[in-house]
């Protein structure tokens, strides 16, 4: 039958453990179908993740999740009765697409009442452990932060807990998990560009030939992938040869066009920038590009 596990969850309290973590990327942020785009039209695509924090479960409450090993998409039918766990992520359709897929069942089979937070904010987290006062649980994230915060901010995860035996290789954490795979992609305003619009990170950087601001990302202490990656491209940097990032060649070109650059700090802003047309062209999550072009259509954009 196997070990009987049992999670004791204790309130408002941050613990921490002094494991690494492998990754390949971080945010996440969207649960959409990676993109059909061209490859020039993409700086990479990426995976995003989650980690658990301690939050707001009863104080001391002790849960029965059952005998025999964790599996990935069970958990015991009314296990969490009382239980009020938090989730946070990234807003807008993405965000109800994680709780339509995942929340809402989780909910409903393991009895727990599931709060809804977000945007993710990391100095948030770090306030909230830093007082010892931590109110989320499963939170979305940027990989590459996840990992650099392992054991500091972030709890490792509990394999008798977290099944992690399906997860593509090299791609689970110590204190992380894959949480969904998304592109960064080049969006534009066709009504500045007419019939010739960009077509390229090559033509995102021309700001000869296509005039006006464009927007990247510029979310504090989140190194995810996207404006690094899309500078070397156009420095000359093949592709197979992008990693480890030369970083200083890569502020160094994206320096060339500082100027013109705009910088958003959630996905909500990098949608609202291309809908306002306060930036002619954007480099965006595949999920918020997807419904910036809904919201344009439907309102004749």
């Amino acid at each position: 039958m196997g070990r009987l596990n049992r999670l004791h969850l204790q309130r408002n309290r941050a613990q921490s453990g002094s494991s690494s973590r492998t990754t390949q990327h971080g945010g996440d942020r969207e649960r959409t179908p990676a993109p059909t785009a061209r490859a020039a039209r993409r700086a990479n695509a990426a995976s995003g993740s989650r980690f658990g924090c301690v939050g707001t479960s009863p104080a001391g409450a002790d849960v029965d999740l059952g005998s025999g090993p964790a599996a990935a998409g069970k958990v015991k039918k009314g296990a969490l009765d009382g239980v009020t766990l938090t989730f946070a992520s990234y807003g807008g359709i993405f965000q109800d697409g994680q709780e339509a897929a995942a929340v809402k069942p989780f909910a409903a089979e393991s009895g727990a009442k599931v709060l809804s937070d977000g945007p993710t904010d990391y100095t948030k987290i770090k306030a909230q452990v830093d007082a010892k006062n931590v109110t989320c649980d499963v939170t979305d994230t940027d990989t590459l932060w996840a990992k650099r915060e392992c054991g500091k901010l972030l709890m490792p995860l509990d394999p008798k807990i977290v099944d992690t035996s399906k997860l593509p290789k090299d791609m689970g954490g110590k204190c992380s998990v894959p949480a969904m795979s998304y592109g960064v992609v080049l969006m534009y305003d066709k009504k500045k560009f007419g019939g010739n619009p960009p077509k390229s990170w090559a033509d995102f950087f021309n700001t000869g030939k296509y005039p006006g601001k464009r927007a990247i990302p510029g979310i504090p202490s989140d190194a995810s992938p996207g404006a690094l990656e899309a500078a070397l491209l156009v420095d000359g940097v093949a592709p197979d040869r992008l990693y480890p990032l030369n970083v200083d060649r890569a502020l160094k070109k994206l320096t060339s066009v500082r100027s013109s650059l705009v910088f958003w700090d959630t996905g909500a802003r990098s949608q609202q920038l291309l809908e306002s047309g306060e930036v002619s062209m954007a480099m965006v999550w595949s999920g918020r590009a997807y419904a910036a072009g809904l919201e344009l259509f439907e309102h004749g954009g």
